[in-house]
């Protein structure tokens, strides 16, 4: 087990190990928490996009001294009433170049502007959302690249929106 140093964060790993001369290869499966994503995301890559909320995971690690890959079978953000999401993915890196990324999402947002940009008069009418996402590229310059919106609203009032084809840097979106 792996205890983050500032709080009550978590990573359980089980699995095997083995080193032979110079090589180290590892297969592990992985559960956690941690009160910040962004703490579980800088393991990886210490310039990645600081995410907001917390997180819960379950996966599989694999890898070697040259590459990993992170088979993310759930994945839950969230951040107290504002949003909560469940993803599923994974998240790879070699000797090439950053750690990437690539997880599809869904969730619900009830303060929309934690997440996207809008102007002052739609924010104040909305009472909750439905997001339908995901997320590829490295871990410092995701991008968004499909966005689907369901937001709701006082009176009864719909709208739904969605773009299957994006290429959205996500720290545009801070």
């Amino acid at each position: 087990a792996v205890f983050g140093p500032q709080d009550d964060s978590e990573l359980l790993l089980e699995g095997r190990a083995e080193a032979r001369d110079a090589d180290l290869s590892y297969a592990l499966s992985l559960a956690g928490s941690y009160t910040r994503v962004s703490d579980f995301v800088s393991a990886f890559e210490p310039e990645a996009f600081v995410f907001p909320g917390n997180l819960t995971i379950d996966g599989s690690l694999t890898g070697d001294l040259h590459s990993y890959r992170l088979d993310i079978r759930a994945l839950e953000i969230s951040e107290a009433d504002a949003f909560a999401f469940a993803a599923e993915g994974t998240l790879e890196q070699d000797d090439e170049g950053p750690a990437r990324i690539e997880v599809s999402a869904h969730g619900t947002a009830a303060a929309l502007e934690r997440i996207l940009a809008l102007p002052d008069e739609i924010e104040g009418v909305l009472t909750e959302s439905e997001l339908i996402l995901s997320i590829g590229g490295s871990l410092a310059e995701p991008k968004l690249t499909e966005l689907g919106v369901a937001l709701f609203g006082a009176g009864g009032t719909e709208v739904r929106l969605s773009n299957p084809d994006l290429d959205l840097n996500v720290t545009g979106l801070e």
